[in-house]
Parts: C-alpha cells; structure tokens; sequence
C-alpha cells in the first residue's frame, strides 16, 4: 500500500471518528433537554395535584358545614373538569417519559 493511500485511510477514519463524536454529542444534548422537560412536566403535575389537593381540603370543610344541591352539582362539575386536567398533564409527563426512554 502507498503512503498516500494510508494517509487517505487515517484521513478517513477521522473524518468517520469526529462524524460519531459530533452525533454523540448531539444524543446527548437531546437527552439533556429531555429530561429538562420531563422534569418541567413532572414538577408542573406535581403543582397541579398540590392546587388539587388545597381545593379538596376547602370543599371537604364546605361539605363538613353542608352545601346546597347546586353547591354539591357544581364542585361535581368542577372535580370532573379537574380530573381531565390531571388525565391530561399525566399524559403529557408519559410521553416525555418515553421520549427520554
């Protein structure tokens, strides 16, 4: 083999070498951000229970005092509208998990 053929070997080889270093670091900048999101998302859910949580506790003291039919109909309502909050932000935090998987 010729030296300029073994130059164009390491030549290439580098070239291969810094091409998988590039993409490394691009997979690992995406993991990056990723788990950024995913810990947005989760610390956004985590929020959203705790606001949950608070407005539970103030209509059990309201049903502990007794409410009105349209009281009761309307929190009914309102949890409803809550848990579809909930369903949702947990399946925003199920697909960053996937994402980050």
């Amino acid at each position: 083999m010729k030296t300029a053929d073994l130059h164009n070997l390491q030549a290439l080889r580098l070239l291969r070498e810094q091409r998988a270093s590039a993409h490394l670091a691009t997979q690992r900048e995406r993991c990056r951000e990723t788990e950024h999101h995913l810990d947005q998302a989760r610390e956004t859910l985590r929020l959203h229970r705790e606001r949950r949580a608070q407005e539970a506790e103030q209509a059990y003291g309201l049903f502990s005092e007794g409410i009105s039919v349209s009281a009761w109909q309307a929190a009914q309502e309102h949890l409803k509208q809550l848990d579809e909050e909930r369903e949702s932000l947990q399946a925003e935090v199920n697909a960053a998990a996937l994402n980050v998987e």
